[in-house]
């Protein structure tokens, strides 16, 4: 595992409410807590009520864990994971 300091890219993957204005509220906890989104990808889910995102960010593994508390506790967010260091298939088309 990573020191606590050590800044790399981080996957996060989400499964969230297909609503109006999620995007914007997700990506404003990845800005106050200072991380840039490098990739971004949103897709429907089976059930169009949801979608599939999928973020690509860098920063160091202590501000993550902070995200992904605050992206928990998002009424729209469904389900929450930080992908980093699992073995995931990432494609580009």
């Amino acid at each position: 595992m990573a020191a606590q300091g050590t800044v790399r890219q981080h996957l996060v993957s989400l499964y969230v409410a297909n609503k109006f204005g999620v995007l914007n509220r997700i990506a404003l906890v990845f800005a106050r807590r200072g991380f840039n989104i490098d990739s971004l990808v949103v897709s429907e889910a089976d059930d169009p009520a949801f979608s599939h995102m999928n973020i690509v960010a860098t920063g160091d593994e202590r501000t993550i864990g902070h995200i992904m508390k605050q992206l928990a506790k998002l009424v729209d967010v469904v389900h929450a994971v930080d992908n980093t260091g699992r073995d995931v298939i990432q494609r580009e088309l």
